[in-house]
């Protein structure tokens, strides 16, 4: 079954670059432990590397990531990433990028040059 949207870039791009809610955290997790526990019966895996990645997977499926809508840059952008890691993706036509500018402590400041670079780096490849 296909996911509706699936063939549409920017409903693909938006789902991609979202902001995780609880019930997609919780999916995460329950199919991390249900690959996990069919490895382990299968013994691909052992029971304490099945119990280690039950961990792992429960530690990144809270994980603090976050994105926001950019709006004006290329047919959608969003601004975001895991923990204090930012940068800036963007979706043109069905062509895809990443933009990360690390020039100073202060978010804004990078969000605002990625921006920037971006709306140049698009300019250059219309003109």
């Amino acid at each position: 079954m296909e996911e509706a949207g699936a063939d549409d870039p920017v409903a693909r791009f938006e789902r991609k670059w979202s902001t995780p809610t609880d019930a997609d955290r919780e999916l995460l997790a329950r199919k991390v432990d249900e690959r996990l526990e069919e490895a382990r019966r299968d013994g691909e895996l052992s029971d304490s590397g099945a119990e280690l990645g039950k961990g792992v997977g429960q530690s990144f499926s809270r994980a603090p990531i976050q994105y926001q809508a950019v709006p004006g840059v290329g047919t959608a952008a969003r601004w975001g990433g895991l923990g204090s890691e930012r940068e800036l993706r963007v979706l043109d036509g069905d062509a895809e990028f990443a933009v990360t500018v690390d020039v100073a402590d202060d978010e804004a400041t990078n969000r605002e040059l990625a921006i920037a670079l971006a709306r140049d780096l698009l300019a250059r490849c219309d003109g």
